[in-house]
């Protein structure tokens, strides 16, 4: 069940990591005009990319480990029951869903800067 969640998620996250892509195309074909190689736009985008995976991964943490306090002190502690909140199993089960989405973001990016042609895009936005 969790395999299927991870895929699931990685999918979704690809496919809008790939439509914020492809809305700044106009920006990295006029990067690319002025100078910028291919391996510096890709280094720019995963660098966001990871920022924002890093920073998704760690609100997520934190809120999921207010919720189970919040859990564990009405739910729980009261009828007796343990509930651990820093479960290190628990926390390794969350490794898998941002190394994915790193790896999906980084194919669909590499793959669309492959075929990339900053003169077409210039000349049919720009003219």
């Amino acid at each position: 069940m969790i395999a299927v969640l991870v895929l699931v998620i990685t999918i979704m996250m690809g496919m809008l990591i790939n439509i914020y892509q492809s809305q700044r195309i106009v920006e990295f074909g006029l990067l690319q005009a002025i100078g910028y190689t291919k391996r510096e736009l890709l280094q720019r985008v995963m660098r966001e990319t990871l920022w924002v995976l890093l920073l998704g991964w760690s609100i997520g943490l934190l809120c999921s480990y207010a919720l189970l306090h919040v859990a564990d002190a009405l739910l729980m502690y009261p009828h007796a029951y343990a509930l651990n909140t820093l479960d290190p199993i628990a926390l390794k089960y969350t490794f898998p869903v941002p190394l994915s989405i790193l790896i999906v973001a980084t194919l669909t990016v590499f793959l669309r800067f492959r075929k990339f042609d900053p003169v077409g895009i210039v000349e049919r936005r720009l003219v």
